[in-house]
């Protein structure tokens, strides 16, 4: 569908409004900074230990922990004795105390009372340096309340106030990509967090491996032998859910896809999908055909990794298993509307990024300002099956 003419003056004006947000936030985070440069030496640990790192993950998702883990690799190869703490939220601690890059995981639920014991803890883990790898406002507390007497992190919209060490976020991060300055080079995300650690750090090219477990691989198997009793051959996953609204398709296009591929010669689709998306990916499964397609929905964190390392493809959203995908070495087509393509683009494996081409994609906005998706409606789903055609093929550019 073509964009109207009015699409223009609603992007100009969602930029309007977000930068004004960012400023008046800005004024008042800088406004309090001199307050708590006077509390500044009270929470210093002074059992800290210099051998004792902090990493602080307490709202990133699946996805964003992936692509966080070469900024832990770095504080590894800087810090090669030293023990690692991780701060996560909790539906995220399997998977970070699966990583071979931490050592201690510390659990920060939501709500208040869950934010203290997560400081309590960490306190007690005695960390002396800190890293924050998000931008959200209340985190580098997190750090400062531990008790770390370096904390390094983005200082986004001045949200800064408890860092030591406060790094300029790059232009392209957390604005919409019609903001972008047509001269600012692109950037990953994973180079974002990894710079936190070493500045002149060339961007990552794949992510540390990861191992889900034995018993992980065995639910995921145990899945393929119950819906086709052997493996077959090629086995694709589909994964058409995603937290933010805005980043949805629509389920005749999955079905379309899915049909395609079946028409094709695929001869295995498994429907994955994360909590409260199961009743959508049974449906999408049995609209598709019981004979071809499952739901996987249901399988753990780690189950879900060790079914996306088995798979022979992975077509998703902009969500999460495109990172599963990268970690696990397994090729992805990925959607991308509202995301920024070449910050959140799959590391390390063949894949197609499939791009809805809109005026308003890459507003990142968790919820459309539009009248309507333009850019998730400006992917066709014969580009999805172009894409996912050519990496079945063996065909990578």
């Amino acid at each position: 569908m073509t964009p109207p003419p009015s699409l223009s003056s609603r992007i100009a004006r969602y930029t309007r409004r977000f930068n004004a947000r960012r400023a008046v936030e800005g004024v008042a985070w800088r406004a309090f900074r001199p307050l708590f440069a006077l509390a500044r030496p009270w929470p210093r640990n002074r059992a800290a230990r210099e051998g004792r790192v902090l990493a602080v993950e307490r709202i990133l998702r699946i996805g964003d922990t992936l692509v966080a883990r070469p900024a832990l690799a770095a504080i590894r190869n800087e810090f090669p004795d030293a023990e690692l703490a991780v701060v996560c939220q909790p539906a995220l601690a399997p998977l970070c105390e699966s990583d071979p890059l931490v050592d201690r995981v510390v659990v920060a639920g939501a709500g208040l009372s869950a934010f203290r014991r997560a400081a309590r803890e960490a306190r007690g883990f005695g960390a002396a340096r800190g890293y924050v790898l998000v931008p959200d406002r209340w985190s580098p507390y997190l750090a400062w309340l531990a008790g770390a007497g370096e904390i390094v992190g983005y200082d986004y919209a001045a949200r800064g106030t408890a860092l030591t060490d406060r790094r300029a976020p790059p232009p392209r991060a957390n604005v919409p990509a019609f903001s972008y300055d047509a001269a600012t080079p692109e950037i990953h995300a994973a180079a974002i967090w990894l710079r936190l650690v070493e500045p002149e750090a060339a961007a990552p090219r794949s992510y540390p491996p990861l191992e889900p477990g034995a018993a992980a691989r065995e639910a995921a198997a145990a899945f393929v032998r119950d819906a086709w009793a052997e493996r077959p051959e090629p086995f694709v996953l589909v994964h058409p859910g995603a937290a933010n609204p805005s980043y949805l398709w629509r389920r005749e296009n999955w079905l379309e896809v899915g049909r395609e591929l079946a028409r094709r010669g695929v001869k295995a689709i498994g429907i994955t999908g994360g909590p409260g998306e199961g009743e959508e990916a049974a449906a999408v499964a049995r609209e598709i055909g019981s004979n071809v397609a499952a739901s996987a929905v249901g399988l753990s964190l780690l189950e879900t990794c060790a079914l996306v390392a088995a798979a022979d493809l992975v077509v998703t959203l902009d969500t999460a298993p495109v990172h599963i995908a990268s970690t696990m070495g397994t090729p992805v087509v990925a959607l991308y509307g509202p995301g920024d393509a070449a910050m959140w683009a799959p590391l390390g494996v063949p894949h197609r990024a499939v791009v809805g081409d809109a005026p308003c994609r890459g507003c990142k906005s968790a919820r459309c300002f539009q009248d309507r998706h333009y850019c998730m409606e400006a992917i066709t789903p014969g580009a999805v099956v172009k894409a996912a055609a050519e990496l079945l093929e063996g065909v990578d550019s």
